[in-house]
């Protein structure tokens, strides 16, 4: 399914359904995306990134985004700070080459990946 829209929304942390700073779903044609509010602009803009390439990667390979969210909310992934690094997790691949990219935009940005990652955490 391609989307016809996408809706991006930037939220406070708290309003996520999970620990996380990134979170998507979709139904029929409209594809939501809910990103936590950070200090930086460009953390945001990298989270959205991960976010984005990830739905296109999963959707286009057959994995189940019900799938994914049991997984992070209940299954394996339910107590790891970034689950889908797991290799057990369902979109394992999908989110790794995310990553990459999301790695790669920030150097692009100039920002440090480290210092990026404890802001992420610090939102918990």
């Amino acid at each position: 399914m391609t989307p016809n829209e996408i809706h991006i929304k930037f939220i406070p942390h708290h309003q996520q359904d999970y620990s996380t700073a990134g979170d998507y779903w979709g139904y029929e044609d409209k594809w939501h995306v809910r990103i936590s509010k950070t200090e930086d602009p460009k953390h945001q803009a990298l989270v959205l990134i991960h976010e984005i390439v990830e739905m296109f990667l999963t959707e286009a390979n057959g994995v189940s985004w019900e799938e994914i969210d049991k997984f992070d909310k209940t299954g394996g992934g339910k107590d790891h700070p970034d689950p889908g690094t797991l290799k057990s997790a369902p979109y394992h691949n999908e989110h790794m080459l995310a990553t990459q990219i999301e790695k790669r935009v920030a150097k692009m940005l100039g920002v440090d990946w480290k210092e990026y990652n404890q802001s992420l955490d610090s939102l918990e």
